[in-house]
């Protein structure tokens, strides 16, 4: 089996490293920016932002089987590029 070339290697870890960076910074934010948002409680917000980790949860387990398809089919650099850029434009749009 041959080595894989590190440039493949570094552009997922970046690509990892990018999505574990915006759990890191909406994570603990999301209870006070639902609660400015709704006006409600932070109890009430902390729920919400429970239900939607929930719900993003959900849809990555139904979603990894169709990316890996994806990936097996097209190869992980062309999904990967595209996905990323789609990440990040969800993530500013939002």
């Amino acid at each position: 089996m041959a080595q894989p070339r590190k440039a493949a290697v570094y552009f997922i870890l970046l690509t990892v490293l990018i999505d574990m960076i915006g759990f890191g910074i909406i994570i603990p934010v999301l209870p006070k920016l639902l609660e400015d948002m709704l006006n409600i409680g932070v109890n009430e917000a902390s729920a919400y932002g429970g239900i939607l980790l929930t719900v993003f949860a959900i849809a990555q387990f139904i979603f990894s089987p169709i990316m890996d398809n994806l990936s097996d089919q097209y190869g992980r650099r062309p999904v990967l590029l595209i996905r990323l850029p789609t990440c990040q434009n969800t993530s500013v749009t939002a």
